[in-house]
């Protein structure tokens, strides 16, 4: 059970309780076609819940029968790709009238903030000001996706606006409603 975040594993146990329930069997006595006619059907259901459950049902098969040690039929089910679609890139108008949306002056740093360094919601929510370096005008992400630290960059003005910001004002940066609100929506913007 290494590499797996504890979130990961139950939707893994999830997927294959389901499964298991559905055909009254542990999947190593479904057969290949049972499963392949399984996932299809899950997969062009309207009514299924989402692509990502799909992709749990398929990844947490493959963890199980590799798990078993049964590594062919893991190899045998179904690949995954992902979607192609383009990120939205925003041009310079719509980027000035996004930074201007926010009334409180700490809503418009932290989106700087959040676009200028490219960080996750989950990662401004966990910011504090000792991971900011207004000098070398850089982040330090800690715990990030995968249990990972990071650096990254920001540019000149945001490290300035924050510098004010966080100095001058005692603004704190984590914590913001906004960051919060943020946390389920995903912007990429080049």
């Amino acid at each position: 059970m290494q590499g797996q975040s504890q979130s990961t594993l139950n939707n893994y146990i999830r997927r294959i309780a389901n499964i298991s329930l559905h055909f009254q069997l542990l999947p190593e006595h479904i057969s290949d076609d049972e499963l392949k006619e399984y996932l299809t059907s899950l997969a062009l259901d309207k009514n299924s819940p989402s692509r990502s459950s799909f992709k749990h049902m398929v990844y947490g098969l493959r963890y199980y029968f590799r798990h078993i040690g049964d590594n062919q039929r893991a190899i045998n089910l179904p690949s995954l790709r992902g979607d192609t679609a383009l990120p939205v890139i925003l041009n310079r108008s719509e980027l000035r009238e996004l930074f201007r949306a926010p009334t409180l002056l700490k809503h418009r740093i932290v989106l700087t903030l959040i676009y200028s360094a490219g960080l996750r919601g989950q990662e401004v929510i966990n910011l504090k000001q000792s991971d900011i370096d207004f000098e070398r005008k850089t982040i330090h992400i800690r715990q990030s996706k995968y249990k990972k630290d990071r650096i990254t960059y920001r540019c000149q003005h945001t490290c300035h606006a924050a510098y004010i910001s966080i100095s001058r004002w005692n603004i704190p940066i984590s914590g913001c409603s906004m960051a919060k609100s943020l946390m389920g929506a995903t912007v990429c913007v080049v």
